[in-house]
């Protein structure tokens, strides 16, 4: 059922997939290449092939924490709407996140 409602996407290097601070409607699952993460600027950490972004703030409705930039040629996103993700898998990873805090 996941897959009937991702989409696969082909991103270049350089494209930003989100901007700390600003409202998301995707959850993006790197499917082959690698992007960065920065906060406030800083390089975070280095997304590859099987990570995920975009989750928290598709779960709880709340601007991104993070600026995520591909930096890798030919790389893969599988991207699914908030709609569909939610549907799919959100309130499961919601009632999990409550139980951690």
């Amino acid at each position: 059922r996941f897959a009937r409602h991702a989409i696969v996407v082909d991103v270049k290097r350089g494209d930003v997939l989100m901007r700390e601070g600003e409202k998301g409607n995707n959850f993006f699952l790197l499917a082959k290449g690698e992007c960065a993460v920065s906060i406030n600027g800083r390089p975070v950490r280095t997304l590859k092939s099987g990570a995920n972004c975009g989750e928290l703030g598709v779960i709880e409705d709340s601007p991104r924490t993070a600026t995520v930039t591909v930096t890798s040629d030919g790389a893969k996103l599988i991207l699914m709407h908030r709609t569909h993700f939610m549907k799919q898998l959100g309130h499961r990873m919601l009632e999990k996140r409550k139980l951690l805090t």
